[in-house]
């Protein structure tokens, strides 16, 4: 793999069963290229994208916020 392809992935098909299924690009865009790198036994990423998974869903979205009922 040359510089080039490194540095922007792998494409779906490329993919291999240990390779790291990341998506690379911004949230929103159409997931074009994958990380590819070596995955963590048993995760689908490798250990860099893992601890940006859990990073996430540890900081994830506030709770619901709770207005009280003020009548009397």
């Amino acid at each position: 793999m040359d510089t080039d392809e490194a540095r922007q992935g792998v494409r779906l098909w490329q993919l291999r069963t240990n390779s790291c299924r990341w998506p690379l690009g911004r949230p929103w865009d159409h997931a074009e290229f994958f990380c590819g790198e070596p995955t963590i036994p048993g995760c689908s990423w490798c250990k860099e994208h893992r601890k940006l998974a859990l990073v996430r869903a540890k900081v994830g979205p506030k709770p619901p916020m709770v207005l009280k009922d003020r009548r009397r």
